[in-house]
């Protein structure tokens, strides 16, 4: 069976920032960090601290993206409820509420809602800028900016002078395919055994790479089976659609008795398309 990744814990009370912002993803709040402030039971809504046993978005959704064992996600909470006030649940004079909610006790969002909606709403326009601008107390200080979108680049300005532009590289990466044989006979029952590679623009396998690939052979050539490796990716032999494991699939291909030919393999997706030709002889393959 498939695993579910659990789960998306992540800790934050609206409109409040600590400092230093932690450079870690997932860190665990405390008064040191920048995380938590145990005087005001505040927790920092820089949205990259998380229950101890949790994840927070970013790395949910990285895991998403890069692991084939990996069908979804789980998010705790959608809005915050009373009880379970953690990290300062033990304290005599505890919170009343959690602080893992999307969407604060009010119903007011939390920076995270809108981390969320740029990954799952990527046809709406949007960009939201972490923090505030009111640091009176910061005046010559660095003050991290984080800028949650679901536009391919952000561009930051301050009383219109530009601060600097992050752009997402488009991912060029590409479907590869490789045959052990590129002669097998005619017979029904040679066989040639065709890689596939995820790479990128110079080549390289993606170590991390778990696209999913739809072979298609033409005739006179069947694919009999794929496979990747994972021993946890439980898709049918038969099946033509098939997840790269980090980086690699497998497509079999059968030739068909009495038909000689040219067998064309093509395995496309949501990378640029790879194809390959083998061809299938009277006699003796090589």
């Amino acid at each position: 069976m498939y695993n579910l990744l659990g789960v998306a814990w992540s800790l934050s009370t609206r409109g409040s920032f600590g400092f230093p912002v932690s450079p870690y993803i997932s860190a665990l709040v405390n008064d040191t960090n920048g995380g938590g402030n145990s005087l005001t039971y505040e927790i920092s809504a820089y949205e990259v601290y998380s229950f101890e046993s949790g994840s927070t978005p970013d790395r949910v959704f990285y895991t998403q993206d890069t692991k084939l064992f990996v069908t979804g996600g789980f998010v705790w909470a959608g809005w915050d409820y009373l009880g379970e006030p953690y990290p300062y649940a033990a304290d005599d004079d505890a919170p009343r509420s959690s602080y893992s909610g999307i969407i604060d006790l009010a119903g007011f969002k939390k920076e995270r809602f809108y981390l969320y909606q740029s990954r799952w709403r990527t046809d709406l326009p949007a960009a939201h800028i972490v923090p505030h601008w009111n640091w009176p107390e910061r005046v010559g200080q660095v003050t991290p900016v984080h800028v949650f979108t679901s536009g391919d680049e952000a561009e930051l300005f301050i009383t219109g002078k530009s601060q600097g532009r992050q752009k997402k590289e488009p991912l060029t990466y590409r479907f590869r395919l490789s045959a052990d044989r590129t002669t097998i006979t005619a017979d029904g029952e040679d066989l040639t055994f065709i890689t596939a590679e995820v790479i990128d623009s110079k080549g390289n396998v993606v170590p991390t790479a778990n696209n999913t690939i739809q072979f298609e052979v033409s005739s006179p050539g069947v694919i009999v089976a794929t496979d990747n490796g994972f021993p946890g990716d439980l898709t049918k032999f038969p099946s033509t659609e098939r997840n790269a494991f980090n980086g690699l699939a497998l497509a079999i291909v059968r030739s068909q008795p009495g038909k000689a030919g040219r067998i064309k393999i093509s395995a496309t997706g949501d990378l640029k398309a790879a194809e390959i030709v083998v061809t299938a002889k009277a006699g003796r393959g090589n």
